[in-house]
């Protein structure tokens, strides 16, 4: 297994594949989901529960009769949240044997099998706990399908829209547009990666939403720019960061220090900021090294943001779009030589029938192992050439792949190991 990874990270012209990146971006993500169900697991009940500070169900009763004429299915389309379905609402029949036909109208009538009435305490805690599973399989697995991510964007949408003000943060909305690009990374079933094998180019959906990440940093980088230009004189002036540790939001421990430093460094802070936030973004559109070099430095800011200040998990989550400017060729050193095996195993096993039908349409004659089988190509290019008398297979490897050296590396029949020519 690890000689496969080997002759893969050797052969392929990683800087075209995202299958590692994608296992990286959605064990983060699923972090950050992890955490934000966990927030509302611990404090939905004080913040929007029945006897919290701003209740959610008076607001539903009041939306239901007033904005929705006493109709779940307009309120869900208005304003789309599963707790319509689970939560008792008024006009709602009180006689038990009423109760069960009007359940099973109900039924018949919504686009979808209807939730059983709950409490709305049971019912966010029930959302909170299904998605803090749900995260924690994919950080675990590094994988994740259609119906999973589809299930945590529906489940965190479902919290957001009956949050009221301690939902209305720039936080959340991000959260669910991220979240709902990440939809289109996965397989529709399958849970496990899949490497997209060298013979074929990249899934047209990965690339979309590659470039989808990137323009979403991209905007949260210059609008955030913008705002502080075009807001208080103290960011024109570069005074900004004389107060800004003072008056953040719950200075975390290391504030007191930043805030310390002399104030020519503050200056030096503020212009950085702007430098950042509306110079740097221009290089996550350009080609691959200025894009390279763009994700480097929107992850060190974030990382200066999130050591200096305290904003929920709003700068964890601004690196999530940033790991899509690093293609496997720059992720791959992250991972241990077992990770590299098990996933460059499986496009071993798909390109191996393609591999040995290209030969054999060529007209040549493929090398045979003991068991029959035909030698297993061991590079991306198809271009292939015979080597001699013997009658193998080799692939011509260019020095540009980030993932590996340059010259020719030969396949290895069963047995062998690859060997450099």
């Amino acid at each position: 297994m690890q000689m496969a990874a080997s002759r893969w990270s050797d052969t392929m012209d990683l800087r075209n594949c995202y299958a590692f990146t994608r296992i990286v971006f959605l064990r983060y993500l699923a972090f950050i989901y992890a955490v934000a169900f966990l927030v509302a697991y611990t404090q939905n009940e004080g913040l929007i529960g029945s006897d919290g500070l701003t209740p959610a169900k008076p607001w539903m009763d009041m939306v239901y009769t007033r904005s929705c004429g006493s109709d779940r299915w307009r309120c869900f389309t208005s304003i789309p949240t599963l707790f319509w379905y689970m939560v008792e609402l008024p006009g709602d029949v009180k006689d038990p044997d009423a109760a069960a036909a009007s359940a099973a109208a109900a039924a018949a009538a919504a686009p979808f099998y209807a939730v059983p009435v709950v409490s709305l305490d049971v019912a966010l805690e029930a959302v909170a706990l299904a998605g803090l599973a749900l995260s924690v399989l994919v950080l675990v697995l590094g994988a994740a399908n259609v119906p999973i991510m589809a299930l945590l964007w529906v489940l965190y949408t479902s919290i957001v829209n009956v949050g009221q003000v301690w939902y209305g943060f720039g936080w959340e909305s991000q959260l669910l547009e991220t979240g709902f690009l990440a939809i289109w990374l996965c397989p529709w079933l399958r849970l496990l990666p899949r490497v997209q094998p060298p013979s074929q180019p990249s899934p047209p959906s990965r690339t979309v939403v590659a470039w989808g990440y990137r323009w979403l940093l991209f905007r949260i980088m210059i609008g955030a720019g913008l705002i502080k230009i075009r807001g208080d004189q103290c960011w024109r002036d570069l005074t900004c960061m004389d107060y800004h540790y003072q008056t953040q939001p719950v200075p975390n421990p290391l504030s007191p220090y930043f805030h310390a430093m002399p104030p020519w460094w503050h200056r030096v802070e503020t212009m950085g900021n702007h430098v950042v936030e509306l110079l740097l973004p221009w290089l996550l559109l350009l080609g691959r090294d200025a894009r390279l070099w763009g994700g480097c430095f929107q992850v060190l800011f974030q990382g200066i943001l999130i050591c200096s200040g305290n904003l929920s998990f709003l700068n964890w989550l601004t690196v999530a779009p940033a790991i899509w400017c690093f293609d496997d060729a720059a992720l791959l050193p992250l991972f241990s030589a077992h990770a590299k095996a098990v996933v460059f195993r499986e496009a071993e096993d798909q390109v191996r029938p393609a591999a040995a039908a290209e030969a054999a349409s060529k007209g040549g004659t493929n090398q045979m192992d003991d068991d029959g089988k035909g030698a297993t190509a061991a590079g991306p290019q198809s271009l292939r050439r015979r080597n001699g008398s013997s009658g193998s297979i080799s692939s011509s490897s260019g020095g540009g792949g980030g993932g590996g050296g340059g010259g020719s590396v030969a396949a290895p029949t069963k047995g062998t190991s690859p060997s450099s020519s």
